[in-house]
């Protein structure tokens, strides 16, 4: 068995190695879905892209999780909306044109 900071041991290479979009979700608790449209929205972890091939780094995903830890629901991450830019609104402002 790999010792990984789960199971009592630091193993870099494990932090280091790419992981699947599923495997990714199984670690953060992020659906594939969300993890899907964040890639293409922005927001989410970083991803790595060669062809049709996505993975993400585990140290990736361990820090993307780590910069939104909060002590309560007052706190809130930094770039909170950025993680969730489906959320927000479409402008309703109708663009001038000057003829």
């Amino acid at each position: 068995m790999d010792k990984t900071p789960f199971n009592g041991g630091y193993d870099t290479d494990w932090l280091e190695a790419f992981v699947t979009t599923q495997r990714a979700s199984q670690l953060t608790g992020i659906s594939v879905a969300t993890l899907v449209t964040w890639r293409s929205r922005g927001g989410g972890p970083p991803f790595s892209k060669v062809g049709a091939l996505v993975r993400y780094r585990r140290r990736s995903l361990l820090d993307f999780m780590q910069q939104r830890e909060q002590r309560n629901t007052a706190d809130r991450p930094v770039d909170a909306r950025a993680t969730k830019p489906f959320l927000d609104k479409p402008s309703t402002r109708v663009a001038q044109h000057n003829d």
